[in-house]
């Protein structure tokens, strides 16, 4: 008779624990200001012929079982790191 329990190799990881709320500042105030018209290079300016440029990109292949892999291991850390992150208290919230 088949068990219903699944095997620890196929049993899928403790859900997350939930995340806690950002600080006011976030990734939006590490993006550096726009530059203004008067500092955009003369070869930047619309209508201005771009050069042509050949850059060779090389192709990546990435087998399934290796992507999962690189998948769960990154998701492990990621639950490392906000384990270890102590939740705000109640003070530190307003």
């Amino acid at each position: 008779v088949p068990s219903t329990e699944s095997s620890p190799e196929t049993a899928s990881p403790p859900p997350l624990p939930k995340a806690r709320p950002l600080p006011g500042t976030g990734l939006l105030a590490e993006l550096p200001d726009p530059v203004e018209e008067d500092e955009v290079p003369a070869d930047r300016v619309r209508g201005a012929a771009s050069p042509s440029v050949s850059v060779e990109i090389p192709s990546v292949v990435l087998a399934p079982s290796a992507a999962e892999e690189i998948a769960r291991e990154y998701e492990r850390e990621l639950r490392e790191k906000l384990l270890a992150t102590p939740p705000p208290s109640f003070w530190s919230r307003a």
